[in-house]
């Protein structure tokens, strides 16, 4: 079996950041995305 490395912790933390981050990015999208659409051609 081959010893798998170990990734320092704030790789780790910095890449959980970053994954959070872009998350909640990608859903503002969308819920302004859909405030727009209802409020500009309705």
């Amino acid at each position: 079996m081959v010893p798998v490395p170990m990734k320092p912790a704030h790789v780790l933390l910095i890449g959980s950041i970053t994954y959070c981050f872009s998350r909640s990015v990608e859903i503002h999208e969308k819920v302004i995305g859909t405030f727009i659409e209802k409020h500009m051609f309705y």
